[in-house]
């Protein structure tokens, strides 16, 4: 028989032994999952940080000591199975907790939902969710992220950003069972420019186009578009009598027309073109163009801020930053040394699409200026004090003409191997062969990771004009407190000896 004080002693033990078990099992948990709280990147580059900064770098990436350097040792396999967001369940968005053969048995009839169709490559797509997602909120309905494969989940954090900003968003993957699983054939109607047909790929879904009331649009540079104030009307009153004319013009020979847009699901087509309304000096911004994203965007700062990439991405970047800096510097690093990005976009953006040394010289100077902004920066000079190399350059350019690029006067210049690849993936990827990125991943690999690795910068020098560096930008000085600059593609141009100016985007741009 124990005596009482044998008890106690034994239950203290036992109590030991569970906590320390309880203990280690966190601790594993966090080796392989990339931590259990995020981790400040700042501290590991000896940055000065405050407790204040809310925004500050949010990455769950994984410890030094817990990444290979070898480009294929312990890769995440890529996932191609249903989405599933436990923050977005949570918020009972569907009848079921499962696909159904039918997207509308799976809708609750007392919810109401908005969604769009994908236009355009991964950059502008990405836009066009966050757009969608800032419309959801404003007319407080869950947001439909349009059919992508592979899913959005498969490279961002979705449940993260439902925990964040309370934000409901579903895939069509969690709504309806794809085609060739049994998925019926169903009908959408949506908003548009022009009545024509289209459909959601892989669910069967037909989707007819209404052209949304003339009088709801408006002049800009980019054309007659929409804004956000004009969707709310569009989705909130009734339009009968001008889908009844509508009705005559297009389909006015045809004994049973389309079904009209019904109230569930508010469905737009071309949110790309959904135009940001800025005011400077109490007047409409002039100079603003569809493809900007300022730091002031409602866009960026309700929702896109927000938007963080998933694990498997940032051990993958994380992964790519060590490897890509120890062979191209021939140092070892216990972490990726701080860097200053940089995206030279030329393609479509400038005639021919090539570099030329007046363009090149904008990006130096560009680096230059980033460069010693972050010298004077309280939160960054420490990191540039102990970079050693003053501050390495990692670029990536779409241009086949990146010779000229070497001569930046950057210490540690490593270049981003450009290459093109499927889906219309219109960035470069970082040393793509020695990855297998394309092989294991698929083609928006390659333009996900240039984001996720230049957005790991502590500055930041991208292409005026270009989506891809205007969220690459935000990213940088939202998450890291970094410095950023823009570089203007038209070429410079004389008139009466002076230099012609260029448009403005509330962005330090050089010309």
């Amino acid at each position: 028989m124990l005596t009482i004080i044998e008890l106690g002693f034994l239950i203290v033990i036992v109590t030991y032994v569970w906590y320390r078990g309880r203990i280690s099992k966190i601790s594993s948990q966090s080796v392989c999952s990339g931590l259990e709280r995020p981790v400040d990147l700042g501290a590991w580059l000896g940055a000065t940080s405050t407790e204040d900064d809310d925004e500050t770098l949010d990455l769950a990436i994984p410890p030094p000591n817990t990444v290979k350097s070898n480009p294929n040792d312990h890769l995440p396999e890529p996932k191609h199975d249903v989405p599933s967001h436990p923050g977005t369940s949570s918020l009972q968005t569907l009848n079921s907790n499962g696909p159904l053969r039918s997207f509308r048995k799976n809708l609750l009839k007392d919810k109401h939902y908005v969604t769009f169709l994908p236009h355009s490559g991964v950059p502008n797509q990405l836009l066009v969710v966050w757009k969608i997602v800032h419309l959801a909120q404003l007319l407080d309905r869950v947001a439909i992220l349009a059919g992508s494969n592979p899913p959005f989940s498969e490279f961002y954090d979705l449940d993260r950003f439902v925990q964040s900003t309370n934000i409901a968003i579903l895939e069509w993957a969690e709504i309806k069972l794809p085609h060739h699983s049994g998925g019926l054939k169903e009908k959408l109607s949506c908003w548009g420019q022009e009545a024509r047909n289209r459909d959601i790929a892989g669910y069967d879904i037909d989707v007819t186009y209404w052209p949304a009331p003339k009088d709801l649009f408006m002049t800009t540079r980019a054309g007659q578009v929409l804004n956000f104030a004009a969707l709310q009307v569009l989705a909130t009153r009734n339009h009968s009598e001008w889908l009844d004319q509508i009705a005559q013009e297009s389909w006015g020979g045809v004994d049973e027309p389309p079904f009209r847009p019904d109230n569930q699901v508010f469905c737009i087509d071309d949110m790309y073109s959904v135009y940001p309304v800025h005011f400077m000096d109490s007047k409409l911004d002039a100079v603003q163009t569809i493809e900007s994203l300022t730091s002031h965007d409602p866009v960026w700062d309700m929702v896109g801020k927000h938007f963080h990439f998933n694990n498997d991405v940032d051990i993958i970047t994380y992964q790519l930053l060590q490897s890509t800096f120890e062979a191209k510097l021939g140092t070892e690093f216990d972490t990726p040394p701080p860097f200053i990005g940089v995206h030279v976009r030329r393609k479509d953006l400038v005639t021919g699409g090539g570099l030329n040394k007046i363009t090149i010289q904008r990006y130096v100077e560009a680096v230059k200026e980033v460069r010693q902004d972050l010298e004077n920066h309280t939160r960054w000079s420490n990191a540039v004090r102990e970079g050693g190399l003053g501050l390495a350059v990692l670029f990536t350019t779409d241009s086949n003409e990146k010779g000229g690029l070497g001569s930046t006067e950057a210490p540690g210049m490593v270049e981003g191997r450009p290459r093109q690849v499927p889906d219309r993936a219109d960035e470069s990827c970082f040393d793509p062969d020695s990855w297998h990125a394309v092989e294991r991943f698929g083609g928006w690999y390659c333009s996900i990771l240039d984001s996720s690795i230049l957005s790991r910068g502590v500055g930041f020098v991208g292409t005026e004009g270009s989506t891809f560096s205007y969220l690459t930008a935000r990213r940088v000085e939202t998450w890291s407190g970094g410095v950023t600059r823009f570089v203007t593609t038209e070429p410079t141009e004389e008139k009466d000896g002076k230099k012609r100016q260029h448009p403005r985007i509330h962005d330090k741009v050089l010309s």
